[in-house]
């Protein structure tokens, strides 16, 4: 019998709206290795769908916002979360035309607009480097997501958004 390597896909969105973006916190639930972490909007391919479709439907899923609403901006290289083995994340980057009231889907417990230099980089005691403000703690795959899109478009970022 051999082995086969599965690789599931999944998307997630970083959507702005002038210097704030969507942050959203899952569920805690016992089927879920994210449970109770804050995330971006996002989650698994279907069949047949592309991408970016993924992108959206889980934006609109998770948000209540349409994607109508999104500009894309670009793409990020893939990610792959420590947590689940076989697993590629790709995220993708929008603006948002118009501020939207969030109506959270049905995995998501909290949600709202948040703007990044809120945040402090620090280093947390059992999940290692991360985002933190109050008792919000944005560490693991959002963490370096987020990183590396600040890190790479600091420039782009700060003169867009302030």
């Amino acid at each position: 019998m051999s082995e086969e390597k599965t690789e599931r896909n999944a998307s997630v969105v970083l959507a702005f709206h002038n210097n704030e973006f969507i942050l959203l916190k899952r569920k805690k639930r016992d089927s879920d290795p994210w449970s109770g972490d804050y995330c971006l909007p996002g989650g698994f391919s279907r069949h047949g769908e592309t991408l970016i479709e993924t992108a959206k439907r889980e934006f609109e899923e998770e948000t209540g916002i349409s994607s109508s609403y999104l500009e894309y901006i670009q793409s990020m290289k893939d990610f792959e979360p420590m947590k689940s083995a076989g697993v590629k994340v790709y995220p993708f980057v929008f603006s948002m035309k118009e501020k939207k009231d969030l109506r959270i889907g049905d995995e998501i417990e909290w949600g709202c607009f948040e703007d990044i230099g809120s945040f402090k980089l620090e280093k947390d005691n059992l999940r290692g480097e991360a985002f933190i403000k109050g008792n919000i703690i944005i560490w693991g795959l959002t963490f370096r997501i987020l990183n590396k899109f600040f890190s790479d478009n600091y420039l782009f970022y700060h003169s867009k958004h302030e």
